[in-house]
């Protein structure tokens, strides 16, 4: 197990707490874009990422992923760190 852990540290480090994506924005940030073309697509990222998360929460129950696993935050997170490391 230590072995394990030592090889993925490097890894566990590098990852971001948060991304800057639009799906991740909140009521606040979309109203401070002020465009209509930014506001339209920043609701359109956020209503297709809470689409993608109901569709995986059926399946994240039954793996018994603890709570706060289960958030849409926490879904916007692992997502977007899923794609980030695909790209390296």
């Amino acid at each position: 197990m230590k072995l394990c852990l030592l090889y993925s540290k490097p890894i566990l480090l590098t990852l971001l707490p948060s991304y800057s994506i639009l799906a991740a924005f909140g009521e606040l940030e979309t109203q401070a874009l002020q465009v209509d073309y930014a506001i339209w697509a920043t609701q359109k990222a956020v209503t297709k990422a809470k689409y993608e998360w109901e569709q995986a929460f059926t399946l994240m129950k039954e793996l018994k992923l603890k709570p706060p696993l289960l958030t849409f935050r926490a879904w916007i997170w692992a997502n977007r760190t899923n794609w980030n490391r695909l790209l390296i």
